[in-house]
């Protein structure tokens, strides 16, 4: 296994949209969590940390000309309400 992301038929790691005269750049992201709750044989694939992908992508997207990027994640957040 490596570093790599994997490209998987019809999907792209990241695209930039161009919307007028902005370039919008997209990335998409799963959970480190989806081997466990995914049904599959994903063995083969290695789940990194998000930053290390988030900084690559950003920095190649930024480089091809994007005003603004957007992440795309399935990954669950929790935001504490101080407020009960």
């Amino acid at each position: 296994m490596t570093n790599q992301t994997e490209n998987f038929p019809n999907t792209k790691n990241c695209k930039i949209f161009q919307l007028g005269k902005i370039k919008l750049g997209v990335i998409g992201l799963t959970t480190v969590e989806t081997p466990f709750s995914t049904n599959g044989d994903l063995t083969d694939l290695k789940f990194l940390e998000y930053k290390e992908i988030i900084n690559t992508y950003l920095t190649f997207l930024r480089r091809q000309g994007a005003n603004a990027v957007i992440l795309n994640a399935h990954i669950g957040t929790y935001c504490k309400n101080n407020h009960d």
